[in-house]
């Protein structure tokens, strides 16, 4: 009996991913579950269509603004996820219904797993958006990991670029820090503040970094903290032997776009007996 339920489980999975694949032809949307997703050209009207499917909305259609309908054609570049949702017109690229700013329909290639290149420039995928890396060059790019990479003359942090004091002996620490034979850098900041050869990254509350002198957090200079007994707690707290800490940061990323170039970094202040007090049950 539990042969075939195997069996049977092994069957239905089988269907599913041929239903899954069927239709990937040129010019034909995909299906899934026997629902038309993917691109959908209508040279009539000149028009394409971007078609997903998902059980908490159900079909839904998202116009291609701009896209041209003689020129469409999908591409089988894909995803880390596997999935392939990108399209291609006579002068631009397409990530579902979004243009790829700057890519090259005619040279635009996958270039690792998350990263995309043409002849000119390296895109990446990053919050599930594709953008270009700025004055990147693909000849000499090189993945360091999920947000870090780099090219002959430059470091770069997610698409964000810079020029480090030294890029011969450029290197990546615990979390977002990095550092080289001069500065200490979280993400593509350089930390001006940071003695080079005293500090180090807590762990496993990587977001926290000490030198001789100073605490950080993400980068940032924690005024009054005591580096001699600073311990992380979680990523966004810690407590020397006198206070706590908890940092709140408002930023784009975490409150929206009116946080857009004027981050708020609040750090609620206690005792460390006070702290502690409201832990208990």
């Amino acid at each position: 009996m539990k042969v075939r339920v195997w069996l049977l489980c092994r069957l239905i999975s089988f269907a599913v991913a041929v239903l899954a694949v069927s239709g990937c032809g040129q010019g034909r949307p995909r299906t899934l579950l026997g629902r038309d997703v993917g691109y959908k050209v209508d040279t009539s009207r000149n028009t394409v269509t971007w078609v997903t499917w998902d059980a908490g909305n159900g079909r839904r259609d998202w116009p291609v603004a701009g896209a041209d309908a003689r020129s469409f054609q999908p591409m089988t570049l894909r995803l880390p996820n596997g999935r392939q949702d990108f399209g291609r017109d006579k002068t631009h690229v397409y990530y579902g219904a979004k243009r790829i700013d700057g890519a090259d329909p005619d040279s635009f290639r996958n270039f690792g797993d998350r990263s995309y290149r043409d002849d000119e420039s390296v895109f990446l995928w990053v919050n599930y958006e594709i953008t270009q890396i700025p004055e990147s060059d693909p000849e000499t790019f090189e993945v360091l990991n999920v947000v870090w990479s780099k090219d002959a003359k430059r470091v770069f942090f997610e698409n964000r670029g810079f020029i480090p004091r030294d890029m011969a002996s450029f290197e990546l620490l615990e979390g977002l820090w990095a550092r080289d034979r001069i500065a200490i850098y979280y993400g593509n900041r350089e930390i001006p503040q940071a003695h080079r050869d005293t500090f180090e990254v807590l762990v496993p509350e990587r977001s926290f970094g000490i030198d001789r002198d100073h605490v950080f957090w993400q980068g940032r200079l924690v005024d009054g903290a005591d580096p001699k007994t600073f311990v992380g707690k979680s990523l966004n707290e810690g407590h020397d032997h006198k206070t706590n800490f908890y940092f709140i940061l408002k930023d784009e990323r975490n409150y929206g776009p009116e946080f857009r170039d004027k981050e708020q970094l609040e750090i609620i202040r206690r005792p460390v007996e006070e702290a502690r007090a409201s832990e208990k049950p």
